[in-house]
């Protein structure tokens, strides 16, 4: 078969003798009916579309010692955010006055922030491993 006419299911006549359809690349057999098509390209090209794909992108190789540094930075971010959690949770007293309310609020302003640098750093972490698994 020609690579100018690729036949999904049975080959008609037509279709092997090179017919190609005029208007679109894809043509429905009416003799057939519509479970079989006519292609006028190769389904199974050698070449890549985009040969130059490869060149657009430089992948930055990071080291074991480079992930285990972003787990441990992040390992440590976490640990910095549950002891911002604790300190917080300490603070919840029988205690009702003002100033108790105020280190509560404090303390949970300093959790939001230990959040945000836990999040910041699981993302770098995540960040370095897809490009090392997956090259993006």
């Amino acid at each position: 078969m020609s690579s100018a006419a690729v036949v999904l299911g049975r080959i008609p006549e037509y279709c092997s003798r090179g017919y190609s359809p005029p208007a679109s690349p894809v043509k429905p057999f009416a003799s057939t009916g519509a479970s079989s098509f006519c292609v006028n390209f190769s389904l199974n090209s050698p070449h890549l579309i985009d040969r130059a794909a490869g060149w657009h992108y430089s992948a930055a190789v990071m080291t074991k010692p480079d992930l285990d540094q972003l787990r441990l930075a992040y390992k440590k971010a976490v640990d910095e955010w549950v002891d911002t959690i604790r300190a917080e949770e300490a603070l919840a007293t029988p205690d009702h006055s003002m100033v108790a309310m105020e280190h509560w609020d404090t303390a949970h302003f300093r959790e939001q922030d230990a959040q945000a640098k836990a999040t910041e750093a699981r993302e770098a972490y995540k960040d370095a491993l897809r490009s090392v698994n997956y090259d993006i």
